[in-house]
């Protein structure tokens, strides 16, 4: 039987095929009734700024109510916000209103001179040409049984990428080692790879982009993939709190402000959570954590580990040994090079 690309069961853990369930889709965005309303959140503030106003300016009309209302909502809307980091609300709107551009109203990502010799600055980048060379001169990579990447790929990637990584155990298929599960995924979603008759090739794009190395074309199909396409939620236990992922716009606005400097992940989550308070509401009722604690965790090691690390745009240090130790994260030169801000 003729076996194509997504025939395995979805990453998401639906039990549907890949192709049926997950496959290409884009992250959906959250509707109006998606978060509960707290006392204390910023449509109470605003409302409550808005009575405030017409108190003070006494309307004699209905026609004076609304232009006063009209005229309120339009500037507060307009108004830069300290827990936004001085962007406005009509800012933030659009930020959550479209996907993840690398050229947008906040910031351009700027490829510049040389950028084909910066792969060694993006692990990602660098472990993706790498996947794709191998296909590329290898012509074909047999799939295992069940449709993953074959053992001695698996164990070939660990040596060259993971080895010195604090690892329980060498990865000996492709489920003990995730990093080369979503990259296999992500590079199926960009349309570089197919599967067909269990043997994992590349495709006429595949093969354009590694024979003539156009490292730039490839930082981009991945980068966009990574950030509208595969869900960031995968492979971990936390809630759903996929606002983490829409926000990214933000969250890459966060750290240009906050990650100058050495920071822990806590910090730099504590940061995002005064942003969006109100998502600790998302947060599964059977969840370990209490929910403040669930979401800064999360912020942390769903972007900041598993995406900004990966992707080149931080730098990282370790402080303190076992249970007490924390990491922290500085801007690195290469995000420092390629992202300019508008502001």
């Amino acid at each position: 039987m003729k076996e194509q690309a997504g025939d395995s069961l979805c990453i998401c853990g639906s039990e549907k095929q890949y192709k049926h369930c997950c496959f290409g889709k884009f992250i959906e965005f959250p509707q109006k009734n998606d978060f509960e309303a707290s006392p204390n959140n910023l449509t109470s503030k605003i409302n409550d700024a808005a009575k405030a106003h017409i108190e003070d300016k006494k309307p004699s009309s209905l026609k004076e109510l609304k232009q006063e209302l009209n005229q309120f909502f339009h500037g507060y809307n307009e108004r830069p916000i300290d827990d936004f980091l001085s962007l406005s609300p009509t800012q933030m709107r659009s930020i959550l209103d479209n996907l993840f551009s690398l050229k947008n109203d906040f910031f351009i990502f700027e490829y510049g001179s040389h950028f084909e010799k910066k792969t060694k600055e993006v692990p990602f980048l660098e472990q993706a040409f790498y996947f794709l060379n191998r296909l590329y001169e290898s012509g074909a990579m047999k799939a295992t049984q069940k449709g993953n990447l074959p053992k001695f790929f698996v164990m070939e990637f660990y040596q060259k990428f993971f080895s010195k990584e604090e690892l329980f155990f060498t990865p000996h298929k492709e489920d003990d080692l995730p990093e080369v599960k979503r990259l296999r995924y992500i590079l199926n979603m960009t349309g570089l790879i197919k599967k067909r008759k269990n043997k994992f090739y590349l495709t006429k794009k595949g093969t354009s982009l590694i024979k003539d190395k156009k490292i730039k074309e490839l930082f981009n199909e991945l980068v966009l993939t990574f950030f509208n396409k595969w869900n960031w939620g995968v492979f971990d236990g936390y809630s759903e709190l996929s606002l983490i992922q829409i926000s990214a716009v933000f969250n890459i606005h966060l750290l240009n402000k906050r990650a100058k400097n050495w920071i822990s992940g806590e910090e730099l989550g504590g940061v995002f959570l005064k942003a969006f308070p109100d998502l600790i509401f998302n947060v599964d009722k059977k969840s370990y954590f209490d929910p403040k604690t669930e979401v800064i965790s999360c912020f942390h090691i769903r972007f900041l580990e598993r995406v900004c690390l990966p992707l080149g745009f931080l730098d990282k240090k370790k402080k303190g040994r076992g249970i007490n130790s924390k990491n922290y994260y500085k801007l690195s030169p290469f995000f420092k090079q390629h992202f300019k801000f508008s502001y």
